[in-house]
């Protein structure tokens, strides 16, 4: 069995576990609907990425909330550990090693930026488009924020083996469902569906991220000889669907 054969059945064996989880999840959320007693009704760009681009992608978790308090305790540590320099002729070293943790975070952090930044050119096929899932909003502000969506879709063009790809897609789909989170208002968004070599939703930066991950699986497959040629993104305007709270 070839190296392109063993990733394939990799992925159709993984689209096929995503798939049997979907269902249950679905099956449970039907049990849920039925034994849930009613209540209220709430109220109501280039072939290199930017620095902010790849930040609000590759590190989605860290825009929002749990990006403020990330740095916040950053910045605690970083004050505390001066502190703690300042008062003692011997630093422990315990301090002095979180202090140079702390400092060596954000080095770090741009020099990984700076191995991936150049990703779309390295793929082994032409990608197309992704500067429409990127691209600001009018006002020139950035798109890629957890509450701002867009219709998106993919479409792979190959002349090798359409299996593999169709597994890709289908784990790809499956795997954006933990995005959609529950809006304040009937906004209405499309959860993401594949169908042979295409697939379409709406994406915000947490699906973007999935989306950057599914090239490169497409990439992976493409260099075992999956004979793929383009692959096609295209965004389209968008809008921003806020979160529901209890305080709505």
């Amino acid at each position: 069995m070839s190296e392109l054969d063993e990733e394939v059945d990799r992925l159709r064996a993984q689209a096929e576990q995503a798939l049997a989880a979907e269902r249950q999840r679905i099956e449970r959320a039907k049990q849920a609907r039925v034994m849930q007693k009613p209540s209220k009704t709430p109220a109501a760009l280039g072939d290199s990425d930017s620095f902010g681009e790849w930040f609000r992608i590759v590190c989605w978790p860290l825009n929002g909330p749990l990006g403020a308090v990330a740095s916040a305790a950053w910045l605690a540590v970083l004050i505390m550990s001066f502190s703690a320099l300042d008062d003692v002729a011997e630093p422990n070293p315990l301090v002095r090693g979180l202090l140079i943790a702390d400092l060596a975070l954000l080095p770090a952090a741009f020099f990984v930026f700076l191995r991936q930044r150049t990703w779309r050119k390295r793929l082994s096929f032409e990608l197309t488009g992704w500067s429409t899932v990127v691209a600001p909003q009018h006002d020139g502000s950035s798109s890629l924020a957890r509450d701002y969506w867009r219709r998106t879709s993919v479409r792979v063009l190959t002349s090798g083996n359409e299996v593999g790809i169709d597994a890709a897609l289908t784990v790809f789909a499956l795997a954006t469902r933990d995005a959609f989170y529950r809006p304040s208002e009937d906004e209405e968004r499309t959860h993401w569906t594949s169908n042979g070599l295409t697939a379409e939703g709406d994406a915000n930066n947490r699906v973007i991220a999935e989306l950057r991950a599914l090239v490169l699986q497409l990439d992976r497959l493409n260099r075992l000889g999956a004979g793929m040629t383009q692959v096609s993104v295209l965004g389209s305007s968008g809008r921003y669907v806020s979160a529901w709270t209890s305080d709505a």
